[in-house]
């Protein structure tokens, strides 16, 4: 009886054993799938911390803001240890030539003494669906007085851009022609406004107030930018209406090269300005215009070497005949023409050498007055001797050929610079575009007796007075 109770226990013990395995097989699974879902979680939480991270940077990076600006401020004595005075404009810097009304700059390089300070500040925003947007206010100042405190009557402050650009339109994404395209409205320089740095002065230069689009894609390696733009012209018109310019654009950049550019301009009643000069008959004053560029840039000098060129010619027929400051100037005549041309590159020569050579030129004729014909060039030379990434000697020399006939009174002459400047900076990255920089100068300028008497262009007496001056000067430069 003992045996069959024991082996009854035996059996009931072998039947359950199965069972209690299993137990602890499922609470041992049990354990490890809440263990892996821990980690899945603990996993997943750190991803959606990192996603939440890289938002934020990229949101504070889409919505953010930036400063740039330029500053120059100097100071110029002449031989007699007075303020250099320009001969009789009363001012010296790039534009003292006796034909700078009409655009003949020469080499800037050791004349300016005026203080001019622009300061740019941008704020830029994304959406969530990529759209981005920019917009930009950019206040100047500037007065030639070496005090420290200047009237407002010396000194101007102006708000010279005030725009907005939107970019990566999320509505434009699906087109072939706008996506990737820009959108602005506002008051601003036109993008691909260009200078020639050495002699001061834009090659073109388009700005208003109004709205475009750049960057329209036309075709392959083909872009076109399109605005129309106004311009407010004399207060006094004479009429109960603001007299104002309009100019239409199409730029074309071609093969990132390539820049065929078209204006028109209209200012419909511009001949019934009450400010109109007493010997120009009304019916011969533009109200229109056409304006047309065609330039060329690469990266080498002129196909020669390494470095950077530019080259181009522009044409403008009557308010077309302002070649350079498109649609700004109304005193012209419905029969005016102008062709301007200009080349400008730079490049290394020896060791720590580099040379820049410019040519502006222009001829314009029935500008102004009919039978009035004015032709100008300027040659310009800007050379720099590297001594160390700290120091350089800067030399530049200028050449400008006038021919002017305003219908009174026709001459021919010339004018003459040359400036050495020893220059201080903190980098030699940028070649002859490294700033900040501090420079001291001496230059010696000349030009032709005839130009020292009084001379009307446009109304406004352009003589040099005494023919030559010698200018010691100081002066630092920065942009960032």
């Amino acid at each position: 009886m003992k045996n069959n109770k024991i082996s009854l226990a035996l059996a009931i013990s072998c039947a359950l054993f199965p069972l209690q395995q299993a137990s602890a097989a499922d609470n041992q699974t049990l354990e490890q799938r809440v263990s892996e879902l821990e980690a899945q979680l603990k996993a997943t939480q750190e991803k959606v911390n990192q996603n939440e991270q890289v938002a934020k940077e990229a949101n504070d990076k889409a919505s953010s803001f930036e400063f740039h600006g330029y500053a120059r401020a100097g100071l110029n004595i002449n031989q007699n240890f007075q303020g250099a005075h320009g001969g009789r404009s009363n001012t010296i810097g790039p534009q003292m030539s006796i034909a700078s009304g009409l655009g003949a700059y020469f080499g800037r390089l050791g004349l300016e003494d005026d203080n001019y300070v622009d300061s740019r500040l941008t704020h830029y925003q994304q959406a969530e669906d990529g759209t981005k947007s920019m917009y930009q206010v950019m206040l100047s100042a500037g007065d030639e007085t070496e005090t420290d405190w200047v009237s407002a009557s010396s000194s101007s402050l102006n708000v010279r851009q005030l725009y907005l650009e939107m970019s990566d339109i999320a509505a434009f994404k699906d087109s072939d022609a706008f996506a990737g395209s820009t959108l602005w409205a506002g008051k601003r320089y036109d993008r691909e406004n260009f200078d020639i740095d050495f002699i001061d002065t834009h090659v073109i230069f388009l700005t208003g107030t109004g709205v475009g689009i750049y960057d329209v894609k036309m075709g392959d390696n083909w872009r076109s930018n399109f605005s129309l733009i106004g311009n407010q012209f004399d207060a006094d018109s004479g009429t109960s209406y603001d007299l104002e310019g309009y100019t239409f654009t199409w730029n074309n950049l071609i093969d990132d090269h390539w820049e065929i550019m078209f204006n028109a301009i209209a200012a419909n009643k511009n001949d019934q300005r009450a400010s109109l000069d007493s010997a120009v008959n009304r019916n011969d004053v533009a109200q229109y215009g056409l304006h047309t560029m065609i330039g060329y840039k690469t990266d080498s000098f002129y196909g020669l070497k390494e470095g950077w060129s530019r080259t181009g010619m522009m044409y403008g027929h009557a308010m077309g005949a302002e070649t350079k400051s498109i649609g700004e100037d109304n005193h012209l005549l419905k029969d005016a023409n102008s062709v301007r041309f200009y080349t400008v590159g730079a490049t290394p020569i020896f060791d720590n050498w580099r040379i820049a050579p410019s040519l502006l030129s222009e001829w314009t004729k029935d500008r102004y007055l009919k039978g009035d014909e004015y032709k100008w060039a300027v040659f310009n030379v800007r050379l720099a001797q590297e001594f160390n990434p700290n120091f350089e000697i800067a030399y530049e020399g200028t050449y400008q050929y006038l021919d002017l006939d305003n219908t009174s009174k026709h001459m021919t002459g010339n004018v003459y610079k040359a400036t050495i400047a020893p220059t201080f900076k903190i980098s030699n990255v940028a070649g002859f575009f490294d700033r900040p920089q501090i420079r001291f100068a001496v230059s010696y300028i000349n030009w032709s007796d005839k130009f020292e008497g009084s001379y009307y262009i446009n109304g406004v007496d352009c003589g040099m007075g005494e023919n030559s001056e010698t200018v010691f000067a100081v002066q630092m430069e920065t942009w960032f």
